[in-house]
């Protein structure tokens, strides 16, 4: 199955995730239900097990704790830097790739990328931009260490190694430019500078639209799917080069 047909099937199960939601607060009862579940983790998690649950080499980190380098506290102690990466492929011990996944860039911390805002323009500032200084270093550190499992007594440690002498691939998707409020060109400039491929999939569609007026959500899924289809096999060759080597 090439990239282009597991990326379709996991924002497929995304807008099925949505579909489940809006369910919810349909219903017709004592207890109503606001504010949904976390979209963002279903999806890292079901973009990871499709792209990479078949590969009997890779080991893939979804949303986990890292801890590489070292840097002084205020207090004078000497503690390990943590970050929490999206999705980190591994093989063999050896750090393959990073991939940060966006649903869109609605609740975008977009500080931590360098972008500022004045007179409601967005501008990109590199010396602010937290993403690229947390990657550079951890590239530079030549390894990192994790538990397993989290949240257990007594976890394992795993030390990953970043090979110096093989470049790691860096992707940044986004899967909709809907809901950008106005900062898509800014982010990409953000994320190329900071040495990761950007790839966003959809244009016009966001997984997650309102249904018409008197729709059917049955209905409203089907339609939301097709026009994803049209938009994500539009885009099936960025994606294949994008994707490529990280299957092999």
């Amino acid at each position: 199955m090439s990239a282009t047909e597991r990326i379709e099937k996991t924002l497929e199960s995304l807008v099925d995730f949505y579909g489940k939601e809006k369910r919810k607060k349909l219903c017709n009862d004592v207890v109503i239900h606001g504010r949904g579940a976390s979209a963002a983790s279903e999806f890292e998690l079901d973009f990871a097990r499709r792209l990479f649950g078949e590969s009997k080499k890779k080991k893939v980190l979804v949303d986990y704790p890292i801890s590489f380098g070292k840097y002084r506290t205020d207090s004078g102690k000497t503690k390990k830097k943590t970050i929490y990466s999206d999705i980190l492929v591994t093989e063999q011990n050896f750090l393959k790739g990073i991939i940060e996944a966006k649903i869109d860039l609605g609740f975008l911390n977009y500080e931590r990328y360098g972008i500022r805002k004045k007179n409601r323009s967005y501008f990109y500032e590199k010396k602010h931009n937290l993403f690229k200084k947390d990657y550079a270093l951890l590239l530079q550190t030549g390894g990192f260490s994790y538990r397993y499992p989290v949240g257990f007594k007594h976890p394992k440690d795993f030390h990953i190694i970043i090979p110096k002498d093989a470049e790691v691939s860096r992707i940044l998707l986004v899967v909709t430019r809907s809901n950008d409020h106005g900062r898509y060109e800014k982010f990409r400039e953000s994320v190329i500078d900071s040495g990761f491929c950007f790839l966003c999939i959809l244009e016009n569609t966001h997984p997650n639209e309102h249904p018409e007026k008197n729709e059917d959500l049955r209905e409203w899924s089907n339609r939301i799917k097709r026009k994803m289809h049209d938009e994500v096999w539009a885009k099936t060759k960025e994606i294949e080069e994008t994707f490529g080597e990280l299957l092999t």
